[in-house]
């Protein structure tokens, strides 16, 4: 019989999965290096129907571009950017903060990718949150606060 990962496509997902999510975000962040066999894994995940565990390969997949010699993220970029425009919004914010950090690991190897990382980005100004977001403010100024809400 195969293993389930706690973390894995089709899991009820409770408190546990989500504090491992979360451990597994900080190692991302502090030594990529020990969580780049595995990119795949966090690349599936980014396709997983709980928004929390999402949040957490969006950003843990952001980290792992640090180290990504195997350019796997270069493949999937333009499916990592496509929660940008909404109509989630913190799915939206999230991809921005990991998009920043694959932007800052790639921007010397590889401009061409960070100007399609910025313009990207940039995309908020014209996406769309579901109705009963937070984000109910003239166009001129919710793009400024979706953006704050990302700690760079």
């Amino acid at each position: 019989m195969a293993r389930c990962h706690p973390l894995g496509p089709g899991r009820r997902h409770g408190a546990g999965p989500v504090r491992l999510a979360k451990v597994l975000q900080i190692v991302s962040e502090r030594g990529p290096e020990v969580l780049y066999p595995k990119i795949g894994f966090f690349i599936d995940l980014l396709d997983t129907d709980n928004r929390i565990i999402r949040w957490n390969a969006i950003l843990i997949t952001g980290n792992l571009a640090a180290v990504d010699s195997k350019r796997k993220i270069d493949r999937i970029l333009h499916r990592y950017l496509d929660p940008i425009p909404g109509p989630e919004l913190i799915t939206a914010a999230n991809t921005i903060r990991g998009a920043v950090a694959i932007a800052l690991a790639i921007a010397l190897a590889k401009p061409e990718l960070a100007d399609r990382i910025v313009d990207e980005i940039l995309k908020v100004e014209k996406g769309s949150t579901r109705p009963g977001s937070w984000l109910r403010f003239p166009r001129a100024v919710g793009p400024k606060i979706a953006l704050s809400r990302v700690a760079v």
